[in-house]
């Protein structure tokens, strides 16, 4: 009895897999039992229960996701990370997170943070919000530190917030590839409170479905640092950004940059900037609008800048039509205010998350855009230059024919700096053989054009193809490029013909089956003649 006693007693090793319901009969008893490192694995079913967690290092994870696998909150807070909850991860693999909803009478928050725990990660999960919590996650008191949100669905219900910032300090935030659906009602996607500061934030490749106030980043002075939008879908919804009461320089360095946005016909502006946000840029989106049009009502727009005397960098933009922004602008798009700069713009809407970009230095460089634009450049700069490099949806310029067969991908190339580049920039377009066939293009003859206003689009005059590696390569010159911007880059050839080598001649049915026919004919008859010799044989 000594003994066992003494090898029960023995602590457990870290990194433990603690496996509920058994031997743990609840999500709690395991984390209670916990100590860094240690994985807490939840078969499926569901758990109606609270939790907090206070242990550093700890994942928590399902078997076999958040279909089969659900936590259930009872009173207030479902799930609450404390401070020592340092390096938690929920969910945090495709396929083992769970589905985490509140009591429809008592749950407010479906997940919280307290304290500011540092690298938690919670992704992979559904949070739904049909128990009418008024928050799905809450970022509280003393905020987070390299907090990451990915790959999560939230089902929004209500007026309900998606990810709600009721904290004084937020650092390192990544949210990325969630999906927010307003279920019913208008919720919020992101908000932050009156009192809130971020500094370093990247919010990139989410989609939203409906929403009032999709972002909301009003508070006081100097409250977002370095935050960037990027590859974002949201169809229908209302940003505001700016500051609160007397705040001022509510937000520096922010770029929102290729993401498509919808407006809704029910809301009278898109982007509505309420005070000065120097260093902002919002560039390279599809802004398109219900109501883009000069029959609007007053204060219809899809970029309202309401400070006077400060201009709003917003440049490269689609507007929803190739004529560019009206009214202040001469087209017939989306509306836009006083102080915005929306020259240049764009011709047709780019691929949405395509945008490739980089800060290249004094050198030689390869950049390599593929995965965004299948597309690869390299240039040599005597000075520092943005490179942007983006994908167009369709033919920027629908109404200036291609003067040869398209391949139908058009490719933008942007530099801060040309005057650096030492000139030419050898450019790559990767394509498929699928592509030449229904563009109906002579794969030999592929080559880059570019655009040149008024006269449409021009072959290169140094490119080709390879067709081993199904490259289009073209060597741009200074004049070729001399915009990057506005100017697109599009593959095409010549026509395929119609018959590669020999000549055609009419179709002679009877020629064609004449040798099969005669075939078939002195089959029948051999058959005829063994059948009488046969016959012969047996009578003598």
């Amino acid at each position: 009895m000594l003994s066992l006693s003494l090898v029960t007693a023995a602590p457990v090793a870290a990194n433990t897999d603690r496996l509920v319901p058994i031997p743990y009969s609840t999500i709690q008893e395991a984390i209670n039992a916990a100590v860094d490192g240690d994985t807490i694995i939840v078969s499926d079913g569901t758990y109606t229960q609270d939790l907090t967690v206070n242990t550093p290092n700890l994942t928590l994870k399902s078997v076999n996701g958040s279909g089969v696998t659900t936590i259930e909150g009872v009173d207030g807070f479902v799930i609450t990370l404390n401070s020592g909850a340092t390096n938690f991860t929920l969910g945090g693999e495709d396929g083992h997170g769970f589905t985490v909803i509140g009591d429809a009478a008592n749950s407010t928050v479906l997940l919280q943070t307290v304290g500011g725990p540092s690298g938690v990660e919670v992704s992979y999960n559904t949070f739904d919000t049909s128990g009418n919590p008024s928050i799905a996650i809450a970022v509280g008191a003393q905020g987070a530190s390299n907090l990451t949100i990915s790959n999560n669905t939230f089902d929004l219900y209500g007026w309900i917030t998606g990810i709600y910032f009721d904290t004084d300090d937020v650092t390192n935030l990544v949210i990325d590839s969630n999906t927010f659906t307003a279920v019913s009602g208008s919720p919020k996607w992101l908000n932050w409170a009156v009192n809130a500061h971020v500094e370093g934030a990247t919010i990139s490749n989410n989609l939203v479905i409906d929403c009032n106030s999709c972002i909301r980043m009003v508070g006081r002075s100097n409250a977002f640092n370095n935050v960037s939008y990027t590859g974002n879908t949201i169809a229908g919804g209302y940003i505001a950004i700016g500051p609160s009461g007397s705040g001022s320089n509510l937000i520096t360095n922010l770029a929102i940059t290729n993401n498509s946005f919808t407006g809704p016909a029910d809301e009278q502006v898109f982007f509505e900037i309420l005070g000065s946000v120097p260093a902002a840029v919002i560039d390279w989106n599809s802004l398109i609008v219900a109501y883009n049009n000069f029959d609007a009502a007053p204060g219809e727009y899809a970029i309202k800048n309401g400070i006077g005397g400060t201009t709003l960098d917003a440049e490269n933009n689609w507007w929803d039509d190739t004529s560019g922004p009206g009214p202040v602008g001469p087209g017939t798009g989306a509306l836009v205010t006083d102080n915005v700069d929306y020259y240049p713009w764009l011709g047709a809407p780019v691929v949405v998350p395509s945008l490739h970009y980089e800060t290249l230095g004094t050198g030689t460089h390869v950049v390599d855009a593929t995965a965004e634009a299948d597309t690869e450049a390299t240039l040599t700069v005597s000075s520092e230059t943005d490179l942007y490099i983006v994908k167009y949806q369709w033919q920027p310029f629908p109404e200036e024919p291609f003067p040869d067969a398209s391949l139908g991908k058009f490719i933008d190339m942007y530099l801060s700096n040309p005057a650096v580049v030492d000139w030419p920039i050898y450019v790559e377009v990767y394509y498929t053989d699928g592509e030449v066939r229904a563009a109906g293009i002579a794969e030999s003859s592929l080559g880059l054009y570019y655009y040149m206003s008024p006269d449409t689009f021009h072959r290169c005059s140094d490119t080709g193809v390879d067709t081993t590696n199904n490259i289009i390569w073209a060597n741009m010159t200074a004049r070729e490029a001399s915009y990057l911007v506005r100017t697109p880059i599009g593959g095409g050839g010549s026509p395929a013909p119609a018959i590669v080598g020999g000549t055609v001649y009419p179709v002679d049915k009877v020629s064609i089956l004449m040798p099969w026919i005669i075939l078939a004919v002195a089959l029948a008859l051999a058959s005829v003649f063994i059948a009488r010799f046969a016959r012969r044989r047996v009578r003598g």
